[in-house]
């Protein structure tokens, strides 16, 4: 999607630009980004997002928990471009408060980048 057309467009599937507010369901599967390069997966296997806001600006890809629910309590993690994350109306996002504190957000998301940068092989490693 471009710039012109940032919000959800129901009859494309969902992906980090195209998510609805409401969260979806927890029965749809997550959201997720494919890193672009060997330096996004090196970021996520260092806990942080495969992008930066210096290289990317409001397309930066963050984790989003969906519905404010602990990956602890079987909350799902979607990839979301920041400016669908945190602009657009995204304080209408959620219906009940966060069950999270800040560490255990900030501890979840490291760790969820962890495993995800773990699902890829890169150059020079074994099978």
């Amino acid at each position: 999607m471009g710039s012109a057309s940032r919000g959800y467009n129901p009859s494309e599937p969902l992906s980090p630009s195209n998510y609805p507010n409401p969260d979806p369901d927890y029965s749809v599967p997550p959201v997720r980004y494919e890193p672009k390069s060997i330096d996004e997966v090196v970021r996520m296997r260092q806990g942080k997002g495969p992008t930066t806001k210096a290289t990317h600006g409001d397309t930066n890809i963050e984790a989003h928990h969906r519905g404010q629910r602990s990956v602890e309590n079987g909350g799902i993690l979607d990839d979301l471009e920041e400016y669908i994350h945190r602009r657009d109306g995204n304080h209408t996002r959620h219906q009940l408060p966060s069950e999270l504190t800040p560490a255990q957000r900030a501890r979840e998301i490291r760790n969820y980048w962890k495993e995800r940068g773990s699902e890829y092989i890169l150059p020079g490693e074994g099978i």
